[in-house]
């Protein structure tokens, strides 16, 4: 029982009980089967989970297949644009990003710095200082040994 990493040559046979990875160990496991005439098998239920696997791994495979068809199609300084394109528009993305980020956190640091006084709302008595008043959960109470 071989799943990936070791190299046998004369291999005729592979044979999944019940085992399905990925598409890419599919197509391993199908290259382990390397000698001449050699097969591959499959033993799993009909309309299993790992029979939905498996023909699911062959339609990815047939994918990969074509996109690499395409890929080996295009010119290669076409590509090589097409990258350094996409690379710019994520960078340009990312600093965006970063950029609203920052002035969120430099908006959010600008309304914890708040001058003025707390004043009472039935006498007007001054109470302290802005700066004085903190919060913790829903209560907003003064912190301060002046108070």
């Amino acid at each position: 029982i071989v799943q990936e990493g070791l190299d046998v040559p004369t291999c005729s046979y592979v044979i999944r009980y019940e085992f399905v990875s990925d598409e890419i160990g599919t197509v391993q496991s199908r290259g382990r089967a390397r000698a001449q005439n050699s097969s591959y098998y499959l033993i799993t239920e009909l309309d299993s989970t790992n029979h939905k696997r498996e023909k699911n791994n062959k339609f990815r495979e047939e994918e990969m297949d074509i996109a690499i068809s395409k890929w080996q199609t295009i010119d290669k300084d076409q590509f090589q644009r097409a990258v350094e394109m996409k690379t710019k528009s994520l960078i340009n993305e990312w600093e965006h990003a970063l950029s609203l980020e920052t002035q969120r956190k430099n908006t959010i640091q600008k309304i914890g710095k708040k001058d003025g006084s707390i004043c009472c709302r039935k006498c007007n008595r001054e109470l302290g200082e802005l700066l004085w008043l903190k919060k913790r959960n829903t209560i907003y109470f003064i912190n301060n040994a002046e108070f």
